[in-house]
């Protein structure tokens, strides 16, 4: 009976990090979207800027 509560023991704590790897995982992954998103933010900018610069050369 020791031996089965020590086991039981053993899978709580094993499952207690498995979640709290889970959620560090999750937090990474939507750190990583909002990089993507200002990624994607910023080269529409530039693109605009781009475009914005190339008709100042035509009017010039």
């Amino acid at each position: 009976m020791i031996k089965n509560n020590h086991f039981i023991k053993q899978i709580h704590a094993f499952n207690e990090l498995y979640s709290k790897l889970n959620i560090q995982i999750q937090n990474i992954c939507i750190k990583q979207l909002k990089m993507i998103k200002a990624n994607d933010l910023n080269t529409n900018q530039i693109d605009t800027l781009r475009e914005q610069y190339q008709l100042l050369l035509k009017q010039i």
